[in-house]
C-alpha cells in the first residue's frame, strides 16, 4: 500500500468523534464504557501509526478526532449535558480529554524514541 494512502486511512479512522459519542453514551445509558473503547481505539489507531512509520499522522488524527467532537457537540443537540458532567462543562471535559489523550501519545512516541535510540 502506498505511504499517502496509509496516512489516508489513518487520518479517516482518526475522523471518528470517539470522544462525542464517549460521552453521549456516558449521557444517554450511564456507563462510562464507552471511554475505554474510544482509548482502545486510539492504541489501535498509534499503534498502527507507529508500524508504519506514521507518527506524525497520528498525532494530527489526535487533534482531527478533537476536532471533529467538538463540531459534533456544537452542531448537535448538548444544551442538556451541562448537568450531567459536573463540575465541568460538557466542552471542558472534551476538552480535557483531547488534551489528555494528546498528552499519552506525546509520552508514548518519546518512549518509543528513547527504546529505538539504545
Amino acid at each position: 500500500m502506498k505511504r499517502w494512502a496509509v496516512r489516508f486511512s489513518l487520518l479517516l479512522g482518526y475522523t471518528v468523534p470517539y470522544l462525542y459519542l464517549s460521552m453521549y453514551i456516558d449521557l444517554t445509558y450511564g456507563t462510562p464504557l464507552f471511554y475505554a473503547a474510544a482509548l482502545i481505539c486510539y492504541v489501535i489507531l498509534y499503534l498502527l501509526a507507529g508500524k508504519t512509520h506514521n507518527r506524525p499522522a497520528a498525532l494530527i488524527g489526535t487533534v482531527w478526532t478533537a476536532v471533529s467532537s467538538y463540531c459534533f457537540m456544537q452542531y448537535g443537540w448538548t444544551q442538556d449535558w451541562e448537568w450531567y458532567f459536573k463540575p465541568l462543562t460538557a466542552t471542558q471535559l472534551l476538552i480535557a480529554l483531547s488534551a489528555a489523550a494528546l498528552f499519552i501519545q506525546l509520552l508514548a512516541i518519546r518512549a518509543a524514541e528513547k527504546t529505538s535510540c539504545k
